[in-house]
């Protein structure tokens, strides 16, 4: 578990399917929305329906506590090698090596499990999100920022110990540091000119498929399948990805007895 780049908001429509979300997992409960549009205009409004915004480290744990208390067995080792030998797997990390019958790729955008298979997200596909972690105790107030010229939007997001402020657009060369540069120029304008001292910065790749990547997006194969950001599943116009996540994991469990219907 650790804290992905990623806002963290948790929708309502994930709130009402998944039970992880009743418990105790730590949260911040948004009361209020703002919206803005470049420096024309600002939209504030309260959410009709519930929404959240979690530590995706704590979420990660959680998740990693469940499973283990079902009965999974946990390696905390990296996968370096994955290989079909016969109707098997053989996974193998630097230390051990083991079978499977069948092998679900949960690791994100750049997945292994997808690069091993030949049929990585093309980057076309990917969209550059980067942003920074500020600790302290926020108000509990989503903030939206469209900027003129950018594909995309700048976000801040108040969690339980910190607050995230992250930018979500096309990749491409040089638009890393002039994103960056942008959102820490934000953040100051939003914070103060002391904001960024004690912050931890972060950067990843999220899915944002083409049209076109749409129709040939392959998510399963003869004893594989992806789920999350690996199968491409984010929201395309926003990157929320949580929900995606979740429910295609809920649905290839529902059908991994016959797994040819989970696409």
């Amino acid at each position: 578990p650790w804290e992905k780049p990623c806002g963290g908001g948790v929708t309502s429509k994930a709130l009402d399917q998944f039970e992880i979300f009743s418990g105790n997992l730590a949260r911040k409960n948004v009361e209020e929305i703002s919206v803005s549009f470049g420096d024309k205009s600002t939209v504030r409004l309260r959410p009709q329906h519930p929404l959240i915004v979690v530590s995706r480290k704590e979420l990660g744990q959680q998740l990693l506590n469940d499973a283990a208390t079902a009965g999974v067995r946990v390696l905390t080792e990296r996968v370096t090698q994955l290989e079909r030998v016969g109707t098997r797997w053989t996974v193998g990390t630097k230390g051990t090596s083991l079978e499977a019958d069948f092998v679900v790729g949960a690791d994100g955008a750049t997945s292994f499990v997808r690069r091993t298979l030949g049929s990585p997200l093309r980057p076309e596909d990917l969209c550059l999100t980067l942003g920074y972690y500020i600790p302290g105790n926020y108000p509990p107030v989503m903030k939206i920022f469209f900027v003129p010229g950018l594909e995309g939007y700048i976000w801040s997001f108040p969690r339980p110990s910190h607050v995230s402020y992250g930018l979500i657009s096309r990749s491409g060369p040089g638009r890393t540091a002039r994103a960056k540069e942008l959102l820490a120029n934000f953040i100051r304008a939003d914070l103060g000119s002391e904001a960024l001292e004690n912050s931890e910065f972060y950067s990843a790749p999220v899915p944002c498929l083409t049209f076109a990547s749409w129709k040939t997006n392959k998510i399963a194969g003869e004893g594989w399948a992806l789920v999350g950001d690996a199968a491409g599943l984010c929201d395309p116009i926003t990157g929320e990805g949580i929900y995606a996540a979740f429910r295609s994991a809920q649905i290839l469990a529902s059908s991994i007895q016959q797994p040819s219907d989970y696409p």
